[in-house]
């Protein structure tokens, strides 16, 4: 009769250690991977100032981003939420402006109203030359040049 019983334990010991290997190898990748989006997380959080447009040119998608700051600033908390309005967003490389147009939700979360955004970003200083917003009936208009 021949002895299984050590070559069980051995194939018992490779399985273990297998496993052992591949609960570490999980392990590692979704540690990279965790820190590298906590990363991206962090880039999309700098504000427009910490950007080096050195490396990267002003493009309208950071023309967006001053505007929907500015807004925030602008409107604070009554702010709900934004979105650009594709159509009336565009650049014109004459005056090196950037005219956003964003569509906004103003009030709280059960009484808002649909507001229009303008901005003008100025694409040699970064910053909103122009702002302006109104509902759809244009009340509770409010402008500002902000002269930058």
């Amino acid at each position: 009769m021949i002895n299984t019983s050590s070559g069980h334990k051995y194939s018992t010991l490779w399985i273990l250690t297998t496993a052992c290997l591949l609960i570490i190898i999980v392990c590692a990748v979704t540690v990279y991977f965790a820190t590298q989006f906590s990363q991206l997380k962090n880039i999309e959080s700098t504000t427009q100032k910490d950007r080096d447009y050195s490396l990267n040119p002003f493009a309208l998608n950071d023309a967006i981003s001053i505007c929907r700051e500015e807004a925030t600033s602008r409107l604070g908390p009554k702010l709900k939420h934004t979105a650009v309005n594709d159509h009336s967003t565009r650049y014109d490389s004459e005056q090196g402006v950037y005219f956003v147009v964003l569509d906004g939700r103003v009030g709280s979360k059960s009484k808002f109203s649909t507001n229009q955004i303008y901005c003008h970003v100025n694409s040699r200083q970064y910053v909103v030359n122009y702002f302006k917003t109104h509902d759809a009936n244009y009340r509770g208009f409010s402008m500002c040049f902000a002269g930058k």
